[in-house]
């Protein structure tokens, strides 16, 4: 799933917790505090609906960028808030945990009523059903392959702080979630711990190497730049798991692998001109990096190049299509081949001498020679009254 996609899931899911929890929110926050029994059911729809938003974060958290990560934290924070308040209210003896992906399990005091005489009980701890609820919420399917296994991880090491007495269920639940060859990694394994273990040792990555050659070596070619870029996305993505299962943070493997992913645009892009703005830019995410290399792209109307290398070749006298080549390489093997098809006869043109001028120029010079029909004396700048080109 890309980053994007996997967003959206995220915003999605916890503006749902969001709505139910601010609903009962302001039936606990009113001036006259309602019945305790409506007390007791408002404030666990609190919890849980905390607990989901954890969940949805938890699942997610490692493969979100700097300013998404930024941006779930300020959301949760306001939920933190507003709950903490409703527990000073109501004399909730439980602590709101800092961290994003941890859950409210701790015991705390009933809720009390003023009007009510009812003593302190502890939180009842989770039925089976319960459980068997919020966990298969929490995990993921796992489809044995090492990009998706990081995910997988995280949601088992939050399932086994929350499973109290039911060890033997969550085991079973983790099975349904192993799909097609994952289901052959376990078998005897009896704890959470147990399980993660051996999916660590079993389920391995491409080195780092491996992965950024593969990366740099990544290329546009003819794909759309939306093809390119998910292409990019998703070999960062690779070398970005690759980094965190060597023992960097994910900061710094986040860090390492966009850094990464720049070059590669840098490198394999088709445009020039997009390349030039690529190496002007700061990029911080991923994210950053692919929208401006699609912004970018869309910006820029360029001729395909099959289109006017062809143009060039059947019609030497049209230079319109000439100037449009501005990625070095492929003008200088443009050039190249109207020199050999020159030779050849195939076509009837004057050109200029190439010897060891840049590629660019290259091309100034041999639309001036198409003009005026004549080669240039010396390589002088300024601008042809001829044919109104620089040399």
């Amino acid at each position: 799933m890309s980053n994007t996609a996997l967003w959206n899931d995220l915003v999605e899911n916890t503006e749902a917790s969001r709505q139910k929890f601010n609903q009962s929110f302001k039936c606990l926050n009113k001036a006259v505090a309602p019945k305790h029994n409506t007390q007791i059911k408002h404030f666990k729809v609190l919890v849980a609906e905390h607990n989901n938003i954890a969940v949805e974060i938890a699942k997610a958290y490692n493969f979100l960028n700097s300013e998404q990560k930024v941006t779930i934290a300020n959301f949760f924070q306001t939920i933190k808030t507003r709950l903490s308040v409703i527990f000073k209210r109501l004399n909730a003896q439980c602590t709101i945990p800092d961290n994003l992906t941890d859950l409210i399990v701790a015991n705390f005091s009933e809720v009390t009523d003023e009007s009510s005489d009812s003593e302190d009980s502890e939180m009842a701890p989770m039925t089976p059903s319960e459980f068997i609820n919020t966990a298969a919420k929490l995990i993921p399917d796992f489809d044995g392959k090492f990009e998706n296994l990081q995910r997988f991880l995280d949601a088992l090491t939050l399932l086994d702080s929350i499973k109290e007495s039911n060890e033997s269920i969550a085991i079973t639940l983790i099975k349904t979630k192993l799909i097609g060859t994952a289901r052959n990694l376990i078998s005897t394994e009896t704890t959470i711990q147990a399980i993660k273990e051996t999916l660590t040792s079993k389920v391995k990555g491409h080195s780092t190497q491996a992965v950024t050659a593969k990366l740099l070596n990544t290329r546009q070619n003819s794909k759309s730049p939306n093809d390119f870029a998910k292409d990019i996305e998703e070999a960062t993505k690779l070398l970005q798991n690759a980094y965190i299962s060597e023992g960097l943070s994910p900061e710094l493997a986040e860090n390492y692998s966009t850094q990464t992913a720049v070059k590669a645009v840098i490198k394999n892009a088709t445009s020039d001109k997009i390349k030039i703005i690529m190496q002007a830019g700061q990029f911080s995410s991923l994210n950053q990096v692919i929208t401006k290399f699609i912004e970018s792209s869309s910006n820029i109307n360029e001729t395909p190049r099959v289109n006017y290398m062809q143009k060039i070749l059947t019609d030497p006298t049209t230079e319109a299509e000439a100037i449009m080549a501005t990625e070095a390489t492929e003008a200088e093997e443009i050039i190249k081949e109207i020199i050999i098809k020159a030779t050849m006869g195939q076509v009837k043109t004057i050109v200029p001498p190439i010897e060891d001028d840049p590629t660019i120029e290259m091309l100034d010079r041999l639309i001036h020679t198409r003009k005026t029909k004549q080669l240039p004396r010396q390589p002088i700048w300024g601008t042809c009254k001829t044919c109104k080109t620089m040399r």
